[in-house]
């Protein structure tokens, strides 16, 4: 485990006045980062840290920062033993003769609490993202293990690969690391199902590799991101749990449940749909632009494709003459 005693625990999660016993709290600890810092960081890195005994800077910035979110994660997962007392004479109210924790109190310190764990997941993700290829000595990265995982490797072969592209795409992701890992999923399907068959294979993958030096690639490319970002957005906002900030809400937080920051379903619909409408301009300009300009020499892949065929065919509409012996107009 990444907190591996009670010293480590109290150091992260901080403002403990009395004593924790480790062996109350391991259990909660190994169920936290099972949860929620393994699906986030991989299996295989997150037994690499965990095994570290002298780990260098980076690995200890890291470190660091998963600590506090497996600490407040740990500390959500144990409020509910904490406040009791379990045994072979049945489950009983903890009173240890202080005052009594009433409603309002515990699920105040569970929401702060998993808001704090969610926080620091989110920054340490981040952190992670900006510093993936340090290196301690030449060639030699820090985090290899990370950008072979799936959790890293599967965003490489997207147009839009990270959290800080996405957000260049869809302002509202705040460069949040766990709310492009929930949409990366509808990013694959958008880009295989919608954006590949518009394009055709060559060209999608012509222009997804394209130099963006090159104006013409560099606009048809950013209309395709556009596109790829608000439809993804907009396929996935029926499943996500999110408030009008676009903030992830986790499942465990009381709030949720009583619908306090939850979007409404007529607010969820219209966002749908208005994420829906921007998908659609962006892609009616990526094939104007591409169908305007495709060459021989521009967007040639693209010039020589069958999608590139099809397409220039509807360009126009066939207009019939006018005949001044008949007395209608042909529009």
């Amino acid at each position: 485990m990444l907190i591996k005693n009670e010293a480590e625990l109290k150091s992260v999660l901080g403002g403990v006045q009395q004593s924790i016993t480790w062996e109350t709290f391991e259990s909660f600890v190994k169920q936290a980062e099972l949860k929620y810092i393994v699906p986030a960081i991989s299996e295989s890195f997150y037994d690499e840290l965990c095994e570290l005994y002298e780990p260098n800077v980076y690995q200890q910035k890291i470190i660091d920062r998963l600590m506090i979110a497996s600490g407040y994660y740990a500390l959500v997962a144990a409020l509910p033993q904490l406040v009791t007392v379990i045994g072979d004479n049945g489950i009983a109210v903890n009173n240890t003769g202080g005052s009594p924790m009433y409603k309002w109190t515990y699920k105040e310190l569970k929401d702060s609490s998993l808001e704090a764990a969610d926080e620091a997941l989110e920054q340490a993700l981040v952190w992670l993202e900006k510093n993936q290829n340090a290196e301690v000595s030449t060639g030699v990265k820090v985090f290899q293990k990370w950008i072979d995982s799936d959790e890293c490797s599967i965003s490489k072969s997207l147009y839009i690969n990270d959290a800080s592209e996405f957000t260049a795409f869809f302002p509202q992701a705040r460069h949040k690391r766990r709310f492009y890992l929930n949409i990366r999923e509808y990013l694959v399907k958008v880009e295989k199902h919608e954006l590949l068959p518009q394009l055709g294979k060559a060209f999608f993958d012509a222009l997804r590799n394209g130099d963006e030096s090159n104006y013409a690639i560099a606009e048809a490319k950013a209309y395709a991101k556009y596109f790829l970002a608000y439809k993804a957005v907009s396929e996935a906002i029926p499943f996500l749990n999110i408030n009008e900030d676009f903030r992830l809400i986790n499942a465990d937080q009381y709030s949720l449940i009583e619908g306090e920051y939850a979007l409404d379903a007529n607010r969820r619909n219209a966002l749908q749909a208005t994420c829906d409408d921007r998908a659609n301009w962006y892609l009616k300009k990526l094939k104007w632009l591409i169908d305007k300009n495709a060459s021989a020499s521009v967007f040639p892949t693209y010039f020589n494709s069958e999608e590139y065929k099809v397409s220039s065919t509807t360009k126009g509409y066939f207009r019939a003459k006018n005949d001044p012996s008949k007395s209608y107009v042909t529009i």
